[in-house]
């Protein structure tokens, strides 16, 4: 259900076409049909429907055919998208020539897609081309030659997938402390990210363009959870150039276009260069609306909220309330949209922007409202879920909340405690004494 509602006009017109030049029984276009015109997915009104016919005794079995039969269309209308599509599919090609016995046609091909494969830098492609060029040059006592130039070829291809990994690894390290702790706070947790970025080289390894953004994206949480934002601004724009001087890459990888724009954003916003930080944010915005990324339908939204957050961001700090507030309105219905796609990690982000919005303006029940999202989500945003019970208790207790305050402060003192959060700032506030003192 989920994958025909995702599907655009254009994708709906090919599997129209596609299914015409299957043979046999189409009882799969009218089911594809029936599904498509549901607003939620209804099992027992198509079977209703199709009660007249034979393939309701095994509805099932016809969705996973419709399913596949769809996957495969898909498949074909966005073979030529990207290189990896373009280099899978000539792989396929590949193995049909091999057991064709076609073998010099197979080197041909391997040999134009090994060049596609390494401008793209794509290793585990490489390597699969790769595996099945000294399959075919070992039937040949001739080719032991170009064989083992084909091995030499594969060692260099490992080492730097294996250099890759290692980064990806590294600053999912980071970014996984980043994300549980947030900003440091504690002598301990700096000597946690301070070791994990010792054991950093100084300078990327070549590993390719993957090695170098993830390398500097590791830079930049370490500058993050320790506060130089100065050193985090330089390490971000690192991360974007390494995708904007690659050819191509910003339409292969938006994922990460999307996130470099986004971390530039949200550090010029710490570091108070709000001008700055619009451009990129609509940089962000202009890059979804004007790439053709249907394709690509959970990124698309994550860019927008990722845009609307930074943009409510800007206006908070910019002392634009009334023009804040109007954009409210328009993130709950891009949210609340049928088949919305934003992740719940990204919605918590957006939810608590707008709980200080409102609180800023004073609307305490609106804030009250927003809040309680994030709150009924508490094993989601971890790195927000501290801040997010301190809003609680300050929303309560402007809304003269005060049957009701005592509890809310003991339950989020407990959550604070249960997460190693409860830090000297929060220890001496001594929260009830504050609170109650009037």
């Amino acid at each position: 259900f989920r994958l025909i509602k995702s599907l655009t006009k254009s994708e709906k017109r090919y599997f129209k076409l596609f299914s015409g030049l299957q043979k046999g029984n189409k009882k799969y276009v009218s089911l594809f049909r029936a599904i498509e015109r549901q607003e939620s997915y209804d099992e027992n009104k198509l079977k209703i429907l199709f009660s007249d016919k034979t393939f309701t005794n095994q509805l099932s079995v016809s969705k996973i055919h419709l399913f596949n039969l769809l996957l495969k269309s898909l498949s074909l209308y966005h073979s030529d998208r990207t290189s990896d599509f373009r280099i899978r599919e000539a792989l396929n090609s590949i193995e049909v020539l091999f057991y064709k016995g076609m073998f010099e046609q197979c080197l041909k091909m391997i040999k134009k897609q090994k060049i596609i494969a390494r401008k793209a830098e794509k290793c585990n492609l490489l390597l699969e081309l790769l595996r099945w060029e000294r399959r075919l040059l070992s039937f040949d006592i001739d080719n032991l030659y170009l064989l083992h130039n084909s091995w030499l070829e594969t060692s260099a291809i490992r080492k730097m997938a294996a250099r890759s990994d290692e980064y990806q690894q590294t600053n999912l390290t980071f970014w996984m402390r980043f994300n549980e702790k947030g900003k440091t706070r504690e002598k301990e947790d700096v000597s946690e990210f301070h070791n994990l970025f010792m054991s950093l080289p100084d300078e990327p390894v070549d590993g390719g363009w993957e090695s170098r953004w993830y390398f500097w994206n590791t830079h930049l949480n370490y500058y993050r959870a320790t506060g130089n934002y100065s050193n985090a601004f330089s390490a971000a724009v690192n991360a974007l150039r390494t995708l904007e001087t690659v050819p191509d890459l910003t339409g292969e990888e938006p994922h990460k276009y999307i996130t470099s724009l986004s971390n530039i954003a949200v550090v010029l916003q710490e570091l108070g260069e709000l001008e700055e930080c619009k451009y990129y944010t609509n940089k962000l915005r202009n890059f979804v609306t004007q790439k053709n990324l249907s394709f690509y339908s959970q990124i698309c939204s994550r860019a927008f909220i990722l845009s609307y957050n930074t943009e409510l961001e800007i206006c908070i700090r910019s002392g634009l309330i009334e023009e804040a507030l109007v954009l409210v309105p328009l993130i709950e219905e891009y949210i609340e949209e049928p088949f919305n796609f934003t992740s719940e990690y990204s919605k918590l982000g957006i939810y608590l922007e707008i709980t200080y919005l409102f609180f800023i303006a004073e609307n305490y029940k609106n804030a009250l409202f927003w809040i309680n999202k994030v709150l009924a989500r508490p094993s989601i945003r971890s790195d927000i879920q501290p801040v997010a019970r301190l809003m609680n208790i300050l929303i309560h207790y402007e809304l003269g909340n005060l049957h009701t305050l005592e509890s809310v402060i003991v339950s989020a003192t407990n959550f604070l405690r249960t997460k190693n959060r409860f830090y000297e700032y929060e220890n001496s506030m001594n929260m009830k004494k504050r609170f109650f003192a009037n």
